[in-house]
């Protein structure tokens, strides 16, 4: 099984890196992916989310979902598998710069992912859907930029929404408890 899942990974990788590497596709590729270099896009969103009162419960499970995803992809899945990525195995050009880190899973894929579900969970279905397309654009972006396998966007993905289920039911379930306590308006 490993062997076919690690051949498709191979073809999909192949596939991507046959794709011409200039012009607008390029340009527009770069930028879903550097939306999320060091969680950018989903901080400030973040942030944003925090101000107004009625918005904040979502900010905080943004914030959440991206520190679990900080520690399960980078601190801990990241080091552990250790997989090149696959401009290092086949000898492709990256088409971005890479952390210097290893391939799966995407970390890029799985907090866009993350803050896209809180967004359909915790705020609006429909502005949700919108971040769960741009969600999905920024795998696509990891893959096409060559520097990771299908499996690696994938797992991330898998990550991501797993980590903003945990984080707006822990978040939930907080808000529950110090408010039953009388130690949150």
């Amino acid at each position: 099984m490993c062997e076919i899942i690690t051949g498709f990974d191979g073809a999909v990788a192949h596939f991507f890196a046959s794709l011409p590497p200039d012009g607008a596709l390029l340009f527009i590729m770069r930028a879903f992916s550097l939306a999320l270099d060091n969680g950018a896009l989903p901080l400030v969103l973040a942030a944003v989310l925090l101000i107004p009162k009625k918005t904040r419960f979502s900010g905080i499970c943004i914030l959440g979902s991206l520190l679990i995803c900080l520690l399960i992809c980078n601190v801990t899945l990241k080091p552990l598998v250790q997989r090149p990525r696959p401009f290092e195995i086949y000898g492709f050009s990256p088409l971005v710069a890479t952390h210097g880190d290893f391939s799966f899973p995407s970390g890029h894929t799985a907090a866009a992912f993350s803050c896209a579900f809180v967004v359909f969970m915790s705020l609006s279905r429909r502005w949700g859907a919108f971040a769960l397309g741009f969600a999905l654009m920024v795998g696509i972006s990891r893959l096409y930029l060559r520097v990771h396998f299908l499996t690696d966007v994938v797992s991330g993905a898998l990550i991501g929404v797993m980590c903003a289920i945990l984080a707006v039911c822990a978040t939930q379930a907080l808000r529950r408890f110090y408010t039953h306590r009388r130690l949150l308006p």
